[in-house]
């Protein structure tokens, strides 16, 4: 039996018994000759105040009932279009420019090869090397920096040292739907698995290599592009709960170096620093800058960053950080270097 029909009966039963008790009104005396109510007075009012009960809480009954009905119907209706939005923003391809830095210190044959060779490109870039970008001081000899693509013959070669950490570093992407408590986790405690795991390598890298009188010292800093996951790659580990760009609603990212390979590349790559990520997931490109949080070294072996996701990433600003002037030059500095590596 339904719960409409439920109640529907329980009403109808009480106004049976209110209509019986009228007509059993009408055969007999209520009150006695000295004005008190009889037995069949009393019977009277007890059916009646228990039928008008009745009807009243079969009534209210059919209210909350009705009420909860209501809102189960709004809950489906509300997840639902949950799983229909789900739909239009899958996560299938991902596409991720990152920008990282290196220390001068790290690659220090690597840099005087780039401090001697600017130099003469300086003196003569259109007969030595068109494809590298030079700033010097008041001489040719005053280095600043230099900035160069794989056309460039100033591009690492394959298998070496300044290759594997400039160009070929992986990075190692896992996103967490319930954040985890990076601090409270050491060194050979085993973690909770990410519900989406991803391994990605660049296929090309913008150099930009500033001297030790440069703007910014002795370093190195890497535009790695083409850098593309999908739910078919042999890297890509899921779990399914994320599976869309909705599901990403206060997820926890943590982006990790790879440090896999000989000695030298484990020492050199532990100093790998990760200034921004420009992540394209679900349709939306995101800009993930000053909201990169380096996690204790503890956590791992290798250099690992982690980013909280907004409560509605639909909604938020492309820029994901905790300033949007500090991404803003970021995304400035690092991004001016694609229009040398076009001409």
């Amino acid at each position: 039996m339904s719960g409409e029909i439920a109640f529907a009966t329980v009403k109808f039963v009480a106004v049976i018994i209110t209509g019986i008790w009228a007509v059993i009104g009408l055969q007999v005396d209520y009150k006695d000759k000295d004005g008190r109510i009889t037995a069949w007075g009393r019977r009277a009012l007890f059916w009646s105040v228990i039928s008008a009960l009745i009807a009243v809480g079969a009534q209210a009954l059919e209210t909350i009932n009705k009420r909860r009905e209501d809102e189960a119907s709004a809950e489906k209706t509300r997840n639902l279009l949950i799983e229909i939005r789900r739909a239009v923003y899958p996560i299938q391809n991902i596409y991720v420019t990152t920008n990282l830095i290196v220390p001068r210190a790290s690659l220090p044959a690597y840099a005087a090869k780039l401090d001697k060779a600017s130099v003469a490109i300086a003196k003569a870039p259109s007969f030595t090397d068109r494809y590298a970008f030079v700033w010097t001081g008041k001489t040719y000899d005053d280095l600043i920096r230099v900035k160069f693509s794989k056309a460039s013959t100033l591009y690492p070669t394959t298998g070496s040292l300044e290759r594997n950490v400039l160009v070929d570093v992986g990075l190692r992407f896992c996103f967490f739907k319930k954040a985890i408590d990076v601090k409270s986790i050491v060194a050979g405690v085993t973690r909770p698995g990410p519900d989406l795991e991803f391994l990605v390598r660049p296929t090309e890298a913008i150099i930009d290599y500033q001297a030790p009188q440069g703007r910014f010292p002795g370093r190195f800093q890497t535009l790695a592009m083409n850098m593309e996951a999908n739910a078919k790659d042999i890297h890509w580990l899921s779990n399914g709960k994320i599976a869309s760009l909705l599901d990403l609603n206060g997820a926890q990212l943590i982006v990790s170096v790879d440090d896999s390979g000989d000695e030298d590349f484990k020492v050199a790559r532990s100093t790998i620093q990760l200034l921004s990520v420009d992540i394209d997931i679900g349709g939306r490109r995101l800009f993930i800058g000053s909201g990169l949080a380096k996690a204790p070294k503890a956590y791992s072996d290798s250099t690992t960053y982690c980013f909280s996701f907004p409560q509605n990433v639909l909604e938020a600003d492309e820029y994901l950080g905790q300033d949007k002037s500090a991404n803003d030059k970021i995304r400035a500095r690092a991004f001016s270097t694609i229009e040398m590596g076009t001409q």
